[in-house]
């Protein structure tokens, strides 16, 4: 169990149902972040709790003529059956297995009316979930969940939608210590590669177990952040891929580049004076913390996260740009998906794939 978990405390009075929500704390948040708190344990949540059931029970009845449904609600029921069937927004993770895949539709043959029978909407989900489960299937340890899956529109032609699904799952992997921050010792290379930039040498480097900053940055922001406490998953998702060059430090005053310019790591070889691939404790820390405020932060503020949604995940990786491969200059930086969305209550604990 982490530190600081707070307890979920129910209060049932009369015909209402008061909910005070428990979440595992950062023991360093970012400035401004807003903590991932699920709502409120209301009636909206009872009615999509049985719209999801509903969808279910009819499509499970193979009825002919079951009616038809928009492209957008396709996609909404997809997300969110799923979701609530199989998905658990409280699961504690320090990794993610990150799978993706393609569903197609046939769209209802209604001339000028791009509909989808229900009929088919169901197939197409249980094509869905059998794919979620072959990925799930191949991760292992034996104690990986479903934490939540996004449906997304990929394709639309007169007569087929195409949908990709990406699913996120936690593989069960138990969590390092010193979980919040670097420690003051090890020095790390900006991403496990082997060419140039990617090398630190010296008797405190954290290359030998093949782990680099990126990777790093990832876990300690997905132990660290704050989870609900009970049955909840997610709907309405998206995401967002964090760019370090759209985030700068407001702090950064240096007249050398690639040295804390950004809150992510950006490093380039256009100035060879100062570029490095070796990143000290120190480095390491405000990368950490200013991916993490770049990932929770809300839109408004300065942030990636969408105003009306909350922070689930997040993938960093590193990357190589060649930006002008004629001249031998390339960009070395910090980069990769964030995930939000809007939480729910569940009267139900998720379903085992």
């Amino acid at each position: 169990m982490r530190p600081n978990i707070l307890k979920l405390i129910i209060f049932i009075a009369g015909l209402g149902v008061i909910f005070t929500p428990g979440c595992k704390k950062n023991e360093k948040s970012a400035p401004g972040e807003i903590q991932t708190q699920p709502p409120a344990q209301n009636l909206k949540d009872m009615k999509l709790a049985r719209m999801f059931t509903a969808f279910k029970h009819k499509g499970s009845q193979k009825l002919k003529d079951a009616g038809t449904m928009t492209i957008d609600s396709a996609i909404w029921y997809l997300e969110g059956t799923v979701n609530f069937t199989y998905g658990k927004a409280s699961q504690q993770t320090a990794k993610l297995v990150i799978d993706s895949a393609f569903i197609t539709l046939a769209l209802d043959t209604i001339p000028g009316d791009s509909t989808i029978a229900l009929t088919e909407v169901w197939n197409q989900y249980s094509v869905m979930v059998d794919s979620i489960v072959a990925n799930y299937q191949q991760i292992a340890g034996g104690q990986a969940q479903l934490m939540s899956v996004q449906v997304q529109r990929s394709q639309l032609t007169n007569t087929q939608l195409i949908c990709k699904v990406t699913s996120i799952f936690s593989p069960g992997i138990p969590e390092p210590p010193g979980v919040c921050n670097f420690n003051d010792v090890d020095y790390w290379i900006w991403w496990n590669w082997t060419g140039t930039g990617g090398i630190c040498n010296g008797p405190h480097n954290g290359q030998g177990n093949g782990l680099d900053a990126a990777q790093l940055i990832d876990q300690k922001i997905m132990t660290c952040m704050a989870i609900p406490y009970g049955n909840f998953y997610w709907t309405g998702q998206v995401s967002v891929d964090l760019e370090p060059g759209n985030y700068p430090n407001p702090n950064w005053g240096g007249v050398d580049h690639n040295y804390e310019e950004f809150l992510m790591y950006l490093n380039d070889n256009y100035y060879p004076y100062d570029f490095h691939g070796c990143l000290s404790p120190t480095e390491c820390n405000f990368y950490l913390n200013g991916t993490q405020w770049v990932a929770t932060v809300a839109a408004s503020q300065g942030g990636a996260r969408p105003d009306n949604l909350s922070f689930i995940s997040i993938a960093i990786y590193g990357d190589e740009l060649n930006d002008f491969p004629n001249q031998g200059n390339s960009e070395y930086l910090h980069h990769g998906p964030a995930y939000y969305g809007t939480l729910h209550w569940n009267p139900n604990p998720p379903l085992p794939l």
